[in-house]
């Protein structure tokens, strides 16, 4: 369903990874095998051409990544994985790709890349990061959608929002 704009976040995620991909790559979308067609036809209506893996039922998220991750280890051996939710509303196509080429630049190194959101507001909705400095830096806390005053507290101590895009390579040699 269209939220922003005349297209689904699923189409508008497509539309702003596509373009990531390197050469000799794939895009990927991993869904549930109920949504197939859906996939296929929303693909079909912006012109998108991708990998699309199927899973029986649904298991979150990290098990999604896991399948991506072993379809691009078995492919390619120095691949990288961009992790993307379909259901971000994210206007600046061009900023994110920047933040997302620069993460996977830093995977390449075996590291594992999170990108974090500068609040704009305490909300308990969402998990926090607790970057070590500015920039690509360590991360030394992950904290799961906290109580309202504590994520006041993080927003002051310098949290970001996790939004749950990462970049990491599948195989570490």
């Amino acid at each position: 369903m269209p939220l922003a704009g005349n297209r689904s976040l699923f189409q508008e995620a497509a539309l702003r990874a596509a373009p990531l991909v390197s050469a000799g790559g794939r895009l990927l979308v991993v869904g549930g095998v109920d949504h197939r067609r859906s996939i296929i036809e929303q693909l079909e209506q912006i012109g998108i051409d991708a990998q699309v893996l199927l899973e029986p039922e649904a298991r979150d998220s990290a098990a999604a990544m896991a399948a991506a991750a072993a379809w691009t280890a078995a492919r390619d051996p120095d691949g990288v994985n961009a992790f993307v939710a379909s259901d971000h509303h994210i206007p600046d196509h061009d900023a994110f790709r920047k933040a997302v080429l620069a993460a996977a630049d830093e995977a390449r190194s075996a590291r594992i890349v999170t990108l974090g959101v500068k609040p704009t507001h305490p909300s308990a909705a969402y998990g926090y990061i607790h970057p070590a400095g500015s920039g690509l830096s360590a991360v030394t806390a992950f904290v799961e959608k906290p109580d309202q005053a504590t994520a006041r507290r993080y927003i002051e101590s310098g949290y970001l929002w996790n939004s749950g895009i990462s970049s990491f390579r599948p195989r570490s040699s």
